[in-house]
């Protein structure tokens, strides 16, 4: 399984707005001689719902579908938005115990998580340990304790190198270990210079342990190096009982910037930091990709490009739950169109809300095969969890022939959110959508955007595929979608293969646009709510698709 192949999240609970008559919670105890037909956790629907209603059975309540899909989806949703599973004692009660290696949070202690060493565990982890002497076998605490924690930042111990002797670390550990084990972690401010191979030399309590090499992590077991460890870098030293190991900050033949490289297969590669808030990056149409670094709005520190900035900075994080990366777009005027991605977390493009129709993407070619480029998109987002588009115009402005069609965005197996965005035709184009959403891939919309088609000719507007889905906007929000001056040689709306699209809390305002409003083919959904596709003509549904106005 690939990360573009991540199902789309539930934003809420199924049912979650249905009315108290709609919905009702699954009992644990059967109903069976109780209410016919009503469902319960130990049988699930009684066997009276299975039974013709012409020979005496009943039918299931929809109120029992809604409540077991929506508590379901409700802890479906929990786990997608990173809520951890706290320790329990009544659940853990009814169970008879926590399983051998579950996983749970500490009811007590943010940031503290117990991991069980034994099936059928009904001990509370929480307990002081001096009531519960056996507590240590029963459940494996992280971070352990003897590493050092606050419960939200983990605290590395300190230790100064005193060595005038170059090639020699020496730490005096005093009291920050009983005695060196396997495991322990500590951070060390090399004091001078090397010549060579570099030796830890330890002192604890006074008392000199025999020198060990050092090793850096990723590094093929080979001995640190002259320039692997510099004068006034701090290191990250860990030991495995046998030698202390190392995640360098300069490295003796890797690549010389700010990023972190361990070994694979013999090469330097990136080590991705964990990114936890959002960080900032700015792109100009003036900047460099070759000297910006995307730390400030000028032309010096800026990138010129998206995907040079991506291209930069994309692999350095990993992402979290709280993470985002905002590629801010510092002045008005063209920019060079870009593909985006993956990434585990948030990534944003912004401009101006107040003036998106000034930050302007363009399209971009990618290839060229016989007689044609290979694709060509002003954005693409690929494998990345959730992509808001702030402000921004996606312009089409390649006219030619491409192998994958030319896009004013696409939306492979990523959620995608415009916002107060334009999307602009100055080029008709026989293969053209203005909106690709394929391989499972998911949008949603906020606000007013904008679709100005200035005349041009386009296969069509939306073009939703391969289990995408396109559900219209967010609650509590409301989107409305402006088409104008575009012709459709396909439709407006073009969905196939197990997807749709739905106009919840969507609107649409269409002004001179001409052709069918919709084809719908091959397992397709798509629903109106009383609006209409852009168009001006009825649109086509296969017999096994399904339209509602």
């Amino acid at each position: 399984m690939r990360l573009s192949e991540a199902p789309p999240k539930f934003f809420i609970p199924f049912a979650q707005r249905a009315g108290h008559d709609f919905i009702r919670a699954i009992p644990q105890l059967s109903q069976i001689g109780l209410e016919d037909g009503a469902a319960s956790f130990s049988d699930g629907f009684p066997p009276l719902t299975f039974i013709p209603l012409h020979m005496g059975g009943v039918a299931p309540f929809g109120q029992d579908f809604n409540g077991i899909f929506n508590q379901i989806t409700a802890w479906l949703r929990q786990y997608q938005a990173g809520w951890p599973i706290y320790y329990d004692q009544a659940f853990c009660d009814s169970i008879q115990g926590y399983p051998k290696g579950a996983f749970v949070q500490s009811s007590t202690e943010v940031g503290i998580f117990w991991i069980s060493l034994i099936d059928d565990n009904t001990q509370d982890p929480n307990v002081d340990p001096a009531l519960c002497l056996d507590l240590a076998e029963k459940w494996f605490r992280f971070p352990d304790p003897h590493v050092g924690g606050n419960g939200a930042n983990i605290e590395i111990p300190y230790a100064v190198d005193t060595s005038t002797v170059p090639n020699i670390i020496n730490v005096d550990f005093g009291t920050l270990f009983d005695c060196p084990k396997a495991g322990d972690v500590v951070a060390v401010k090399k004091n001078n210079t090397n010549t060579g191979p570099i030796t830890l030399q330890i002192t604890h309590l006074g008392v000199s342990l025999p020198p060990a090499k050092l090793v850096p992590v990723g590094g093929g077991g080979a001995d640190a190096k002259i320039r692997d460890i510099k004068k006034g870098d701090v290191n990250i030293f860990v030991y495995d009982g046998e030698k202390w190991w190392f995640v360098p900050v300069g490295l003796s033949d890797a690549p010389w910037d700010d990023t972190t490289y361990g070994r694979c297969d013999g090469e330097w590669v990136p080590v991705p930091m964990v990114l936890k808030g959002a960080i900032d990056f700015w792109v100009r149409w003036d900047g460099n990709d070759v000297t910006g670094d995307g730390t400030a709005n000028t032309p010096e520190k800026a990138f010129r490009t998206i995907e040079g900035c991506w291209t930069a900075v994309g692999f350095r994080y990993a992402g979290s739950p709280s993470a985002a990366i905002n590629i801010r777009l510092g002045i008005p005027g063209d920019y060079e169109g870009a593909n985006i991605g993956p990434f585990g977390s948030t990534v944003q493009i912004i401009g101006d809300v107040n003036a998106a129709q000034s930050y302007r993407i363009l399209t971009k070619t990618y290839g060229f095969t016989g007689d044609r480029v290979d694709m060509a998109w002003s954005v693409r987002i690929a494998g990345i969890n959730i992509c808001n588009l702030i402000g921004i115009n996606m312009v089409m402005t390649y006219p030619g022939l491409s192998w994958n069609g030319t896009q004013c965005l696409r939306v492979p197996g990523s959620t995608c959110v415009p916002i107060s965005c334009y999307f602009t035709l100055e080029a008709s184009n026989s293969e053209g959508h203005v909106i690709v959403i394929e391989e499972r891939g998911y949008m949603m919309s906020i606000n007013a955007n904008v679709v100005e088609g200035n005349g041009n000719t386009i296969t069509s507007g939306y073009f939703v595929g391969q289990g995408s889905q396109f559900p219209g906007c967010p609650a509590p929000n409301t989107a409305t979608w402006y088409w104008s001056n575009i012709v459709f040689t396909a439709a407006g709306y073009c969905v196939a293969d197990n997807s749709y699209i739905d106009h919840i809390q969507t609107n649409t305002v269409i002004n001179n646009v001409v052709g069918p409003r919709w084809i719908a083919d091959t397992f397709a959904v798509l629903r109106f709510r009383g609006n209409q596709g852009p168009g001006n003509q009825a649109g086509s549904t296969s017999p096994i698709a399904a339209v509602s106005m």
